[in-house]
């Protein structure tokens, strides 16, 4: 077996476990690999014997962490997907708006972190940048399907392009790490909320 190679190992699925959940907790610049061996319950050696160096398992780590992050967002678009099934425009809207404001949240920070060194990491794993890409092209179109949907029953301003409100709102991402502790710039979710749903809104509702 290669060193730091993928394998259905059930040891090295556990020791990436462990490395994701403690990057949850402590951040990647604070994973210290006897803490990842001390959770996985294998010795230091073993971690070395599956991941060529600590970076090579924080790498895969944060590619992991970027995955289930895509994944997990797909739990809003569930909403949206319900309020469509239940004709119900305002639980749309609704939902729409926990979208807007969970997605300039600052305690979302950290997801958007994990997020932004995953997709750099997979730019020079051409397996890993495949996966991502698959992921998250799934999302984005389930999401396109829905938003037009709701715009062809007239919940969303016809002249809105479904894709145009993806891009932008996918660029928020970056966006909120870029503007992480600046004075002035970092707007909180019912200010982005406000603007976004005043360019793709048909009525005014009352929150």
């Amino acid at each position: 077996m290669a060193r730091g190679s993928r394998d259905d190992s059930s040891t090295r699925r556990v020791i990436l476990e462990s490395a994701v959940s403690l990057i949850d907790e402590v951040g990647s610049d604070g994973l210290r690999v006897s803490d990842v061996a001390r959770r996985a319950s294998v010795g230091v050696p073993t971690i070395y014997y599956y991941f060529t160096s600590r970076d090579a398992l924080v790498t895969e780590a944060q590619e992991v962490q970027a995955e289930r992050i895509i994944i997990g967002r797909r739990d809003v678009t569930r909403r949206w997907r319900a309020a469509l099934e239940a004709d119900d425009e305002r639980a749309f809207y609704e939902a729409l708006r926990d979208y807007h404001q969970a997605t300039m949240d600052p305690s979302s920070t950290e997801r958007m972190w994990s997020l932004v060194a995953g997709l750099v990491n997979s730019r020079t794993n051409e397996g890993a940048r495949r996966r991502l890409a698959e992921v998250n092209d799934a999302a984005l179109a389930e999401r396109e399907a829905i938003l037009r949907e709701a715009q062809a029953r007239g919940w969303l301003r016809a002249d809105v392009d479904p894709r145009a409100w993806i891009a932008l709102t996918a660029a928020t991402v970056v966006g909120q790490v870029l503007l992480e502790g600046s004075t002035g710039y970092d707007i909180d979710g019912a200010t982005w909320h406000a603007l976004m749903w005043r360019l793709i809104g048909v009525r005014t509702w009352a929150d």
